[in-house]
């Protein structure tokens, strides 16, 4: 086998970390259901449109968030890869996201006594600076998982993390969130969201916390930081010549903006149909059921078949959910918003299957992408592969805001069949997406499996 081979099986086929194994499930239960209580694609959107009033002004947020994402990832990603250890990074990241929740929940709570513009811009401000912590975190934090578990556990870990954070949310999460903005709330609104900003970045702290306690292998540093010219043009490099890379990257472009519409099917739900707010919660709880299921299969398919494979399970959840919310979107015209009980009934089942193959698809994202990406990435420039995988998928942050602006003008149906053809221009790339574990060489692959667990360090 090439040296180039020799460097991926190394990088893929990892110590097993037995002790960061476990501190990232119970990092990621936490954190799960911390992001969950102030949901991005339900909770985030119904509090700005209730604010605003308009569709697009949620898709504006949406929007900035990514670029800031997308910003900061590929700007860390310029030092990051010189430290030989990040966790550091990891730490910053997690002062600067309790922060910006912290500041949300008290405006939330002192709405009544400020101006609804100066709430929003704080709410847009706030949730911008989240989005910068949760990009700076994000490159810590798949980096020591990379140096610390290999490629035929990493499926698993994703899973064991969504698994546990599913049991939480479904028996107690998606009642709270119920109980506190709906009808029978003993909170008005704003207020009632801000306790759920609250109860979330206190869930996810813990989590922040005990991700911070791992005990980080040194890293394969570079031994130079380039210069700005220097890290823009090796990022367009690694797109030019690492073929996986760039078909990767051009997938998630595709799935990303078919994907932006899932903010979109809460606003669908209350601002056409005229639901309740509270039926957020139980779209929030379909999606979640969805993801726990999902995350038990991909899981499995990730760690035994590839990350390739889990990355279709996505790509078909996609187009499932895509075409529920365009069949959704038909009731804008032929049903009247004076539905009977049954319509309603209907109406739920309808957009519940969107949600429930964005819950299939959540899972697929998270599991197979990114260890897709893991695998793929040498160690020395980890960082930066996936810092410049946001900065490649740049127009994902655009999305939201064309999509909501359109909405306003043309209604969501064309914003729905628009999502369903992207997915299937994404299925037709998959079709030449190789699978990077068939690279292994079998023999260092069956030593491997035969001990795992080498150089633990007693972790």
């Amino acid at each position: 086998m090439s040296d180039d081979g020799n460097d991926r099986s190394r990088d893929m086929l990892v110590p097993f970390n037995v002790r960061t194994y476990r501190i990232a499930i119970v990092n990621g239960m936490l954190g799960v259901t911390g992001a969950r209580l102030a949901d991005l694609s339900t909770i985030v959107p119904l509090l700005i449109h209730k604010l605003s009033g308009t569709a697009w002004m949620v898709g504006l947020v949406l929007g900035l968030r990514g670029v800031v994402r997308t910003l900061v990832q590929v700007a860390a990603a310029r030092t990051l890869d010189t430290y030989n250890h990040k966790k550091p990074a990891y730490i910053l990241a997690s002062v600067i996201r309790a922060s910006m929740y912290i500041g949300i929940a008290a405006v939330m709570w002192f709405a009544d006594a400020i101006p609804n513009a100066l709430v929003l811009a704080v709410l847009v401000t706030c949730l911008i600076g989240y989005a910068a912590g949760a990009a700076l975190a994000s490159l810590p934090f798949n980096d020591i998982l990379a140096k610390s578990v290999p490629t035929t556990r990493r499926g698993s870990l994703q899973m064991w993390r969504k698994l546990a954070a599913t049991v939480i949310i479904l028996i107690g999460v998606a009642p709270f969130q119920r109980w506190i903005i709906g009808p029978e709330s003993v909170f008005n609104f704003p207020r009632s969201f801000g306790v759920l900003f609250a109860v979330s970045v206190t869930v996810s702290g813990l989590g922040w916390i005990l991700f911070s306690q791992v005990r980080e292998p040194q890293s394969r540093a570079e031994k130079q930081k380039p210069t700005w010219g220097q890290h823009l043009r090796r990022g367009i490099t690694f797109f030019r010549c690492d073929s996986c890379y760039r078909r990767v990257i051009r997938i998630r472009l595709l799935i990303g903006i078919a994907a932006a519409i899932r903010p979109f099917l809460i606003v669908f739900a209350t601002d056409v149909w005229g639901l309740t707010d509270d039926v957020a919660a139980t779209f929030l709880a379909i999606q979640v059921g969805a993801e726990f299921v999902g995350a038990l299969v991909i899981g499995r398919v990730s760690d035994r078949l590839g990350n390739r494979k889990a990355i279709l399970v996505g790509i078909a959840s996609l187009l499932a959910f895509s075409t529920a919310a365009v069949i959704a979107a038909s009731f804008e015209w032929d049903v009247p918003l004076a539905v009977l009980a049954w319509q309603t009934n209907l109406q739920i089942i309808i957009l519940g299957a969107a949600f429930a193959g964005s819950g299939v698809f959540l899972a697929s994202l998270s599991i197979g992408y990114m260890n897709y990406l893991m695998d793929i990435a040498p160690e020395e420039k980890r960082t930066s592969y996936i810092g410049f995988s946001t900065a490649f998928t740049l127009p994902l942050a655009i999305a939201p805001l064309v999509y909501g602006w359109s909405a306003d003008i043309f209604g969501y149906q064309p914003v729905f069949v628009i999502a369903l053809i992207l997915a299937l221009g994404a299925m037709y790339l998959f079709l030449q997406l190789p699978e990077p574990r068939d690279e292994l060489d079998d023999s260092a692959l069956a030593d491997y499996l035969a001990d795992p667990e080498s150089d633990n360090d007693g972790q």
